[in-house]
Order: structure tokens, then sequence, then C-alpha cells
């Protein structure tokens, strides 16, 4: 995921290398309200401190990569992933705090990095439970340190997440040959057009096909949703769907 956002990042920044947006906004600004289609998840205009939401969504995602990035090392063998004795041992109470964690976290996903603490956590220690103890990696208090703060940065990131994992289902994030950035259906590809239907508020993305054009859904381009700014900028014409 981090991967995936740093791409748009750069996709966005071919169009506004001077970081000014077409629109004359700020392209930081307008690239998090794009992300987040410019609603928040009360399903308004989102005010500036979901901007601070972002930036906690993106150190989430980094935070996460660690974690993963711990999780491939014990599977290849890495001695500090492994647990060792030496580190000490955890009484009943500190273990079965780590496994009602471990519960909360794996059987009540509510995020995918729920899923994912919960396996690594599980993966780095070892379990005895003959006498309550268990035994930790070295590799164990980091990623309790990451679920710390994951856990802190939570209700902060969780606007921006659940805003984003609204809107963003089904979709892609792309560029106009004109540089507008925004989100169309997922089966769009370069080359296709965009358009407001005659009776329609927001823009549709349609592909020219045998004996006129495919309508392949709606889209959203920020500053190009209001009908008046988008006819002064193309103009209109008839077109048949088919």
């Amino acid at each position: 995921m981090e991967a995936w956002e740093e791409d748009c990042w750069a996709l966005a920044r071919t169009a506004c290398p001077n970081y000014e947006y077409v629109t004359g906004e700020d392209l930081m600004e307008v690239y998090w309200r794009t992300l987040i289609f410019n609603t928040s998840h009360w399903q308004t205009r989102p005010g500036p401190e979901y901007e601070k939401y972002w930036h906690i969504w993106l150190s989430m995602f980094c935070n996460l990569n660690k974690v993963r990035a711990i999780f491939d090392a014990f599977k290849r063998g890495d001695p500090d992933s492994q647990p060792v004795r030496a580190l000490g041992r955890y009484p009943t109470l500190t273990m079965l705090n780590t496994i009602l964690a471990v519960i909360y976290y794996f059987f009540r996903p509510r995020k995918a990095w729920h899923w994912l603490l919960a396996s690594s956590i599980f993966a780095v220690v070892n379990w005895d439970l003959s006498n309550g103890m268990f035994y930790p990696s070295k590799n164990y208090i980091e990623i309790m340190r990451i679920r710390q703060e994951m856990k802190s940065h939570q209700r902060f990131g969780d606007p921006f997440t659940e805003a984003f994992e609204r809107f963003s289902y089904g979709r892609k994030f792309c560029i106009t040959a004109s540089g507008y950035i925004g989100w169309v259906p997922s089966t769009a590809q370069s080359g296709d057009f965009v358009c407001f239907l005659e009776s329609g508020s927001i823009p549709f993305i349609i592909r020219k096909c045998e004996g006129g054009y495919c309508l392949l859904g709606d889209s959203y381009l920020h500053g190009l949703m209001d009908r008046r700014r988008f006819l002064e900028h193309s103009g209109s014409d008839l077109i048949k769907l088919v």
C-alpha cells in the first residue's frame, strides 16, 4: 500500500512539478483531498484537520511495512526474529494481556493490519504454557512498540481511512491529459474520455467503440467536478452511448 501511495504521488507530481495545481491550489492539499474524494467520513467537505489525519495514515503504512518485514524475517529464519531465553521470561499476566491483544486483532480484524500484527506477535515468541511463561525474540519489543504507536494513532488515522476506503474501492488513481488528478473506474484506460451527461452532475468516463461510445462509470477529478467549469474548459457536443 505504501508503494502504491508513492506511485500516486509521483503521478501527481508529473503534472505539477512546481507544486501548483491547474486550479491554482497547492498540490499537496489537492492530493490528500483527492485521495478521499474531497469528502470526509461524515459525508461533508473535509476540514484542514484531515491533512493531519493523512500524515498519520501514511505513518501507519510505514509501521505496517516494518511489521511485515519482521514477519518475513521470521519465516526466513532470521536470528533476531527467533525466541531467545536470555532476553528473559514474561509472567502469566503479561502473557495473558498479549494473548488478549492477539485475539482482538486476529478475530476482530477491522483493518488488514490487525491480522498482520496478530500473526507477527504469535510468530516472534515461544509459548511455554506449562509454567505460564513465554520467551520473546529481539523483534518482539519492536512489534509491541509499533502496536502501541498504531493504537494511539488509530483514532486520528481512522477518519481518513474510512473516507478513503468508502470511495476508492473499484477505482484507480489517474491523471488526465490536461493535468487533473482523480479517480476513475478500474476498467478505465489511457485514451478514454471524460464527459458530463446531459442530466448528470458528476463526470463520467467513456470509451470510443463501434457505433458510438461505451459508458465505463463515474469519476472524481479534483477541480473538474463542476459541470459549468467543465463545459467552459472542454465545450459541449452530442455523443451516442451504445
